[in-house]
């Protein structure tokens, strides 16, 4: 197995991907120049790109089911926008209500909601929205491009967070927290908060507090295992992932796997950020390092250059069949 790079001039910054493997549609985000790129995942060629408003800094999108509609969240213009991706126009505006942002948040600026992730529910009704400095998500219904509810309020504002396969709960990073909580998303209420704990021999020797992340949150980094069993935490200040089983309520804590090669080492500080999995859910990727781990026996199995966006596609000959989300 080997790997090459796709050249796409006049682009960087990349913040988001979703794949239609139906219709062999890679959809990638670039900061630089505000653009969304659509390559032929059959050719790797470039399909198209669309212009977007200009530092609109569009971030993480998702694909309804069918694929149709793109919803791109834009960043500095406080809005999702939903493209058409047949005709390759907007067709909804969805804005995120200024009174919804975290009262005296020291993480953004300016008071205004930062669109920022976006996952569609298993059934394919309903997109899940959230803002950074907000400590709601919003539900927009997919057949009429509206925001018909919200869940929380989460204690923070929300960072990225994962759907239950059964659509009953959302498990969510939020600021400051070292963990996740658990929302009920018929209720829309927080039912559970839960806080992963640092080995002592770790803590000791790593020289930065959790104000100092990358991320500037000590967890910026949440997955659901395939088989919807166990959840990933990343611990993005001492280079963790920590594993809950959420068969049962609340979750409870199944194993802290270090992502370092030796605890006592202060200068290897692996920032997770992301979590993802192979479709099959035997390996997870802490996106961002180069750690590739058994979900079945918590050992890292192998290292590979990794960046902080991975998604994983499966191909019959040249022609796309699956694929999963970043």
């Amino acid at each position: 197995m080997g790997m090459k790079q796709i050249e796409l001039p006049g682009t960087g910054d990349f913040k988001g991907m979703a794949a239609d493997a139906q219709r062999g549609i890679l959809y990638i985000t670039a900061n630089w120049g505000a653009q969304l790129i659509a390559l032929d995942l059959r050719t790797d060629k470039e399909l198209w790109r669309l212009k977007l408003e200009e530092k609109s800094f569009p971030d993480s999108i998702a694909l309804t089911r069918d694929g149709r509609f793109l919803y791109l969240p834009m960043r500095n213009l406080h809005v999702w926008r939903v493209l058409d991706t047949t005709t390759r126009e907007m067709v909804a505006t969805l804005p995120i209500d200024k009174a919804d942002v975290m009262p005296g948040s020291k993480v953004y600026r300016e008071g205004e909601p930062w669109p920022h992730n976006t996952v569609l529910s298993a059934d394919g009704r309903f997109m899940f929205l959230e803002s950074l400095g907000v400590n709601y998500i919003h539900v927009a219904d997919t057949a009429t491009h509206r925001i018909v509810r919200k869940i929380g309020p989460f204690s923070n504002g929300v960072r990225p967070f994962v759907l239950s396969p059964d659509d009953r709960y959302v498990f969510a990073n939020v600021d400051g927290l070292l963990g996740f909580e658990v929302a009920d998303v018929a209720t829309g209420k927080i039912i559970h908060r839960l806080e992963n704990h640092t080995p002592a021999e770790r803590a000791a020797v790593v020289p930065i507090t959790p104000e100092q992340a990358w991320h500037r949150t000590p967890s910026h980094g949440i997955g659901l295992r395939p088989d919807g069993k166990e959840v990933w935490v990343s611990n993005d200040v001492f280079g963790l992932v920590h594993v809950w089983d959420v068969t049962v309520m609340p979750p409870t804590p199944v194993a802290d796997v270090p992502l370092y090669r030796k605890a006592s080492d202060r200068d290897d500080l692996p920032h997770s950020s992301w979590i993802g999995f192979s479709l099959d859910g035997r390996y997870c990727y802490p996106c961002g390092t180069d750690a590739v781990i058994d979900t079945q026996t918590k050992q890292i199995v192998a290292r590979m250059a990794s960046g902080e966006k991975i998604i994983e596609i499966h191909f019959a000959g040249d022609k796309p069949v699956r694929a999963g989300r970043r």
